[in-house]
């Protein structure tokens, strides 16, 4: 696994109480180290870091792990125990008086990161693989990293780490520098490698502008230290390899033209997969091959080749001599030239190079100009491809260059789609202008625009924005039974399905009377009016017409489709809908809050509660970024049902209660659905008034709306704040009252585990565990893995409580000091305040102090410190 999943895999790894040691292996950059300082920072342990230079003294490894034990052991180590021989024996001896010696000891839990341990000199590496296996019960546990495991540690439980993630990437990056702007993060990590180490210093060779994403980068990357394993077999291979290398793509024509061998070196260089070809062109895949052999040649080498290529360039592909002169002059004419070619490459499936070439252009066009039509038609055709990072990239750059009416309003057009597929902030001011300025003339191009405007705001559940925007695309005359028409009329439906307002539920659509963009939009009206079988049903056609040719299109019934899964309660469903949206990701992307927030609610159907919990809080973070409070209420929501699942009742409430202020005034309830999970965590806390309060508030916000959703949701709510013997006569009476398909989906499963709950509380404990156990099995029938597993759970008895001085014994220092700090009343917050750690930090460690005290909630913890002192 990478770096990155590695650090939370460990945690767990340690939260779980194992004490085996734990071999972290690696290649030379792939994140040993950064693994190591990441569980320092959250377990509060100190690195080991061993060094070369004392390989040649005997034991000093040995005794730098022993001060880290006892400081005063790293003096006195031979007057404890002695080497008797220096043979296998002696040494296995040793390893055995030194596991007594720390035994006697009697260490408190003591964790302790070795770094590069096969740095070790060879006696103190002897005495530890013998030492480590058999720690068990001296309270050290140790986990220590290597680029190949030392003689010995092979019967150690190893952890393999791997290059990291696209993902992973970025987070690294934008950990050492916040501003940097995701796209270039992305488009960098393309030309770079994916060890850790290296990556960062990629990141910092540029300059700050580069990384702020304002101006181009210099692709591909010659200024760093690469080195590659590859070595050309002749000089005329080599020769051939840097005319490859010089372009992001190379017709096979050029290089006819000046290699008299090029054919049987090229089918050579194939086989061995140095090369890749697609269709006519030929390029080196392997960037960091492609900058090794930049490097070995030099600059004035590259001239020359360059002004050879371009006078050789094939008539099949003549945009390609642009590419070699923008090396050799400075004429506009040749950037926009090179804008040409790069949409010519999109169309043709070359992303990569597509972007290569861009990125030059722009660099090569004077600021001052207004840019050609050409670099709107990039614009559009990267977004046609799905490359919407890249579309508004390119776009954001060229609209700051005032160009002619249509050029505007199609870049203004690019950059709302961007607006739409990241949840970013519209500027609905710049927009409006436009279209008053160029409405007369342009009609469909203002069409197109407020089209898109007005979709982007129903993604941000924004329907009086979005209103705004359909009766300024009408403003100019309608043409009845058009296109545009036709999806302006969807989108203002769609509106009212937001505003929770009474319509009939459209028909679905068929594919003889309508586009496959009507099927869309249609599809996401079904699913936000409950008709979710009937939405999916269009969604699937529309990812299957043969006329979905546009990408961004693609895209966006992807995520329609796995929006309309996760409202339906079709767990199954809405995971492989995620993969498909992931799966079918562009060359470029870039994480959104909505991306995030579908991958914690990945983590919680399957029961992760620190991963979802953990991509919550960062899609909290992009939310408030991108100015979307309905993002920002969304992510809190998913975060208060997993605490809420995980029986952290007060972190739950906490949120949910933030969602209720933040949603007060959203026109329909029913687009977060969190208001049955408010009211179960104000029960579950002992905030019956609250729980009353929220009742009544939502059935007051549901008045006059008609949902499915809210008439079960609302019963149970209702049902949940009554006294208990009340509660229970009334949720049997509901579970009764409903028919299979509501009982048998997800919220008849929460209904019954809610009954479950008060029927143990009435002490009818028979009752609650054959309620639990069917709740548990709807749940693990729509795959609700998480819900299923904590059901069942709940229905163990929990076994007797440690004593306060065992619990604490049981805890790290570190973990020790939150729990008096809970113990006193501080809020989670407070704690990371006074003890200067993130509040995502304070989280995760007391949902370890919860497995490990074998506890699920913080009333929990307190009831059983109090418990104990009294």
């Amino acid at each position: 696994m990478s770096a990155a999943a590695a650090v939370p895999f460990l945690s767990r790894y340690l939260a779980s109480g194992a004490d085996s040691p734990l071999l972290v292996v690696g290649a030379s950059g792939l994140g040993k180290t950064y693994v190591l300082e990441q569980l320092a920072r959250r377990e509060d342990a100190p690195i080991l870091r061993t060094l070369e230079d004392e390989q040649q003294f005997d034991l000093s490894g040995l005794s730098s792990f022993l001060g880290m034990l006892h400081p005063a052991m790293m003096h006195e180590l031979l007057r404890h125990f002695e080497v008797r021989r220096d043979d296998d024996a002696g040494l296995y001896a040793a390893a055995h008086d030194l596991r007594d010696l720390i035994a006697g000891m009697q260490l408190p839990p003591t964790l302790v990161l070795i770094d590069d341990v096969d740095l070790f000199d060879r006696q103190s590496s002897l005495i530890l693989a013998t030492l480590l296996p058999r720690l068990a019960g001296t309270n050290v546990r140790v986990i220590a990293t290597a680029t190949q495991p030392p003689r010995g540690f092979g019967s150690l439980n190893q952890l393999r780490l791997g290059e990291f993630s696209d993902v992973e990437a970025e987070r690294l990056a934008k950990e050492r520098y916040p501003d940097a702007e995701s796209t270039t993060l992305r488009l960098l990590l393309a030309y770079s490698t994916r060890e850790p180490a290296a990556w960062l210093r990629a990141v910092a060779d540029l300059c700050e502008q580069q990384r702020w994403g304002a101006t181009p980068l210099n692709l591909p990357l010659t200024s760093t230290d690469i080195t590659h394993s590859f070595t050309p077999s002749s000089e005329s291979e080599q020769a051939l390899l840097l005319d490859i290398a010089l372009s992001p793509l190379t017709h096979r024509g050029t290089l006819a033209a000046l290699h008299a061998d090029a054919d049987g070196a090229i089918a050579e260089l194939l086989d061995a997969t140095i090369l890749r070809a697609h269709g006519p062109y030929l390029y080196l895949h392997d960037q960091q091959l492609r900058s090794a052999t930049l490097q070995q040649a030099g600059k004035r080498q590259w001239r020359e080749r360059r002004a050879a290529l371009a006078d050789a360039v094939s008539p099949d592909f003549p945009e390609l001599s642009a590419w070699y002169r923008s090396f050799l002059t400075t004429d506009a004419d040749v950037a926009e030239t090179l804008f040409v070619a790069a949409t010519r490459a999109v169309h043709e499936g070359h992303l990569p190079a597509a972007a290569e070439m861009a990125e030059r252009a722009f660099s090569r066009w004077p600021l001052t100009v207004p840019y050609p039509s050409a670099v709107v038609d990039l614009c559009w055709s990267l977004q046609c491809a799905g490359e919407t990072a890249l579309a508004s990239r390119y776009g954001k750059w060229a609209i700051a260059v005032r160009s002619g009416a249509e050029n505007q309003l199609r870049l203004a057009a690019v950059q709302s789609v961007g607006a739409l597929s990241t949840g970013e902030r519209l500027f609905d001011a710049e927009d409006e202008a436009l279209a008053t300025l160029h409405g007369r003339r342009h009609r469909d191009e203002v069409m197109m625009l407020e089209s898109i405007v007005a979709a982007a705001h129903l993604e941000r559940w924004e329907p009086e924005a979005a209103r705004e925007s359909i009766e300024r695309a009408r403003a100019f005359g309608r043409s009845p039974g058009t296109l545009g028409d036709r999806l302006l009329d969807e989108l203002a439906r769609i509106a009212d399905a937001v505003e929770g307002k009474p319509g009939a539920t459209p028909l679905p659509l068929t594919t003889s009377e309508c586009t496959v963009e009507e099927l869309i939009v249609r599809g996401r009206l079904l699913s936000l009016r409950e008709n979710h079988a009937d939405a999916r049903r269009l969604f699937e056609v529309a990812l299957r017409h043969p006329a979905m040719q546009d990408r961004a299109w693609v895209a966006f019934a992807h995520y329609a489709s796995l929006m309309n899964e996760i409202a339906g309660g079709d767990f199954h469903a809405a995971r492989r809908a995620i993969d498909a949206w992931s799966g079918d990701a562009p060359w470029i992307s870039r994480e959104t809050s909505t991306s995030t927030w579908t991958e914690a609610w990945r983590h919680y159907s399957l029961g992760e509660i620190e991963e979802a919990i953990a991509m919550a809080g960062y899609s909290l973070e992009l939310a408030s970024q991108g100015g979307a409070a309905a993002h920002h209420a969304r992510a809190l929501a998913l975060r208060g049902v997993v605490q809420l699942m995980a029986d952290d009742v007060d972190a739950a409430l906490s949120d949910l209660r933030a969602v209720s202020v933040l949603t007060r005034d959203f026109p329909y309830p029913g687009l977060l659905r969190q208001w049955g999970d408010y009211v179960e965590a104000c029960v579950r806390a002992d905030c019956a008034g609250e729980g009353r309060r929220a009742v009544e508030s939502f059935a007051s916000r549901m008045r006059g709306r008609s949902s499915r959703w809210a008439a079960l949701v609302l019963a149970r709510s209702r049902a949940l704040v009554a006294p208990v013997p009340e509660s229970v006569r009334q949720l049997t009476a509901l579970v009764r009252s409903l028919d299979e398909g509501e009982l048998l989906s997800y919220e008849g499963a929460r209904t019954l585990r809610c009954l479950a709950a008060q029927q143990e509380a009435a002490g009818h404990a028979a009752e609650a565990h054959r309620t639990a156990t069917t709740a548990a099995t709807v749940f693990d029938t729509l795959g609700a893995v998480g819900w299923a597993a904590h059901t069942r759970q709940a229905t163990v008895r929990t076994p007797a409580r440690p004593s306060t001085p065992a619990v604490l014994e049981r805890l790290t220092p570190r973990e020790q000091e939150i729990v008096r700090f809970v113990q006193a009343g501080l809020r989670n917050r407070e704690i990371a305040e006074r003890l200067y750690l993130s509040l995502r930090t304070v989280e995760l460690r007391l949902t370890q102090i919860y497995r490990r005290l074998g506890i699920a909630s913080r009333a929990e913890l307190i009831a059983l410190l109090s418990d104990d002192a009294a």
